[in-house]
């Protein structure tokens, strides 16, 4: 038994997180969305927001130090916040409960000191 045991934590302290490939955590920003679509614009995607047609209990949208804007949704265990320069996409954070190596991939430039912040509410 006391074997066993011993066996058993030998397999569980070599399968640990320092065995998985290292992941690229902040990659460039796809050309795409996931399913090979054009990014929405700034006015689409707070359309969408405001609209409440996706999912996400908590909404919200405002902007940053350095001129961006950006429209955030999360749910239970992820979320993620657009980032834009004017109408266009330029970052995209993504994050999750869910961890393996990454608990947040940050897709362009995510940077952003709020400077205002607003709740969007739904129905």
């Amino acid at each position: 038994m006391m074997i066993r045991l011993a066996l058993l934590m030998a397999v569980a302290l070599g399968c640990g997180e320092s065995d998985l490939p290292p992941e690229d955590c902040d990659p460039p920003l796809p050309s795409t969305n996931d399913e090979g679509d054009a990014w929405p614009t700034y006015t689409d995607a707070n359309a969408t927001l405001t609209d409440c047609s996706e999912d996400g209990l908590t909404r919200r949208r405002g902007t940053c130090s350095d001129g961006k804007a950006f429209i955030e949704r999360s749910g239970t265990f992820t979320g993620d916040t657009q980032y834009f320069a004017g109408e266009e996409l330029v970052g995209l954070l993504r994050y999750t409960d869910v961890v393996f190596s990454c608990d947040a991939y940050r897709f362009g430039d995510t940077e952003c000191e709020q400077v205002s912040l607003e709740e969007v509410g739904c129905p």
